[in-house]
């Protein structure tokens, strides 16, 4: 496998990764967001509910204003949280309540509520404020009344509300990445039935390919039919170039294997000599290969006995033998012989005789 190879299998998977994790990450946030907003509209509700409570008890008496905490104000709180309140009359005198609380809070000109966070003895608080007109001998004026608590109970909700929503989209997104590996399994499924076509092939078949392959496939099959095809035509011009060079050849090297025979079987080393050079006179490719083994028949001499035939003369050699000018010796002699005249090989079952003049 080359060293710069890739995988598209793995590439796709990380971006689709890359992107349920992103998509993910936004869900995340935006239930995160949702979930305080919920904790916020519940929790808003019960200060609201109590401010209104409060402002509901407060009285004018001789141009003064008066109030009566009632019990359910503060009864609908669970008890985990502090809470804080203030009353001011219509000149932001503090009537009841925690002074210091309304110091950094406007005063109300409307009936409300109106909701704020507000940072009160280093803690993080909501504060709910509403107004109460009241009326008197001298002026009508609005009371405010502010009502505050701290958000740890609010920061509970929203975790517990995250934290629901979390496991089903921590699911969800795992879901998502086995589709999409299972996708693109299925995605790249022809491609392992075109390699396994491809294997299954034998070296000599170049048919083109018929496995079913999508679209965007179709023109990497097309490319591969069209090169089998030009590699067919090749391997046939290839085949009978191969062909023609062998019937070429066969026939002198024919030729060369039966004066051999001849060159072995003769026991006058001039004769051999003859023998191999005859034929080749004309320029034939195989005269010096004769020669050399008329030549080499001084120096080793043959192991066989006189009369011994080599047997190698066979089929389409014996048709070559004749196309060269040897014939047959006689009926009793199955050598062949050249010319007209008596062989020097008569006698010798098998063997190669040649009459006529020697080449010297």
């Amino acid at each position: 496998m080359p060293a710069n190879s890739f995988s598209i299998r793995r590439r796709i998977l990380a971006l689709a990764v890359a992107l349920l994790l992103g998509a993910a990450v936004v869900l995340v946030v935006f239930i995160r967001d949702y979930a305080e907003r919920a904790a916020d509209r519940a929790f808003d509700r019960l200060l609201a509910a109590s401010a209104l409570t409060i402002a509901g008890a407060v009285q004018v008496e001789n141009d003064a204003v008066i109030v009566e905490l009632p019990f359910a104000s503060f009864g609908m709180f669970s008890g985990r949280d502090r809470v804080f309140y203030a009353v001011e009359d219509p000149r932001g005198r503090a009537v009841t309540g925690y002074d210091d609380l309304s110091a950094n809070l406007e005063e109300m000109q409307s009936a409300g509520p109106v909701f704020q966070d507000a940072m009160y003895r280093g803690e993080l608080v909501r504060v709910a404020s509403v107004g109460r007109l009241t009326s008197s001998a001298s002026e009508t004026d609005w009371v405010t009344i502010h009502v505050a608590e701290t958000q740890n109970e609010r920061e509970a909700l929203a975790n517990e509300i995250l934290g629901n929503a979390i496991v089903p989209v921590v699911a969800l997104t795992l879901l998502a990445v086995a589709l999409v590996w299972f996708g693109i399994g299925r995605m790249f499924a022809p491609l392992y039935q075109l390699e396994q076509a491809l294997r299954g092939r034998t070296p000599d078949d170049l048919s083109p390919l018929d496995v079913p392959v999508p679209v965007e496939v179709s023109q990497l099959v097309g490319a591969l039919n069209a090169f089998m095809a030009r590699l067919g035509s090749s391997m046939e011009r290839l085949s009978g170039l191969v062909a023609e060079a062998a019937h070429e050849v066969r026939t002198p090297l024919a030729s060369l294997r039966a004066q051999a025979e001849v060159a072995m079987d003769e026991q006058d080393p001039d004769a051999a000599a003859a023998a191999g050079g005859a034929h080749s006179s004309g320029g034939d490719p195989c005269q010096p290969i004769g020669v050399a083994i008329a030549d080499g028949r001084d120096h080793f001499p043959s192991p066989r006995k006189p009369g011994e035939r080599h047997d190698a003369v066979r089929g389409g050699d014996r048709g070559c033998a004749a196309a060269a000018g040897w014939r047959p010796i006689g009926a009793a002699q199955s050598g062949y012989s050249r010319g007209g005249g008596s062989s020097a090989n008569s006698g010798r079952p098998g063997g190669f005789a040649r009459d006529g003049p020697q080449c010297g």
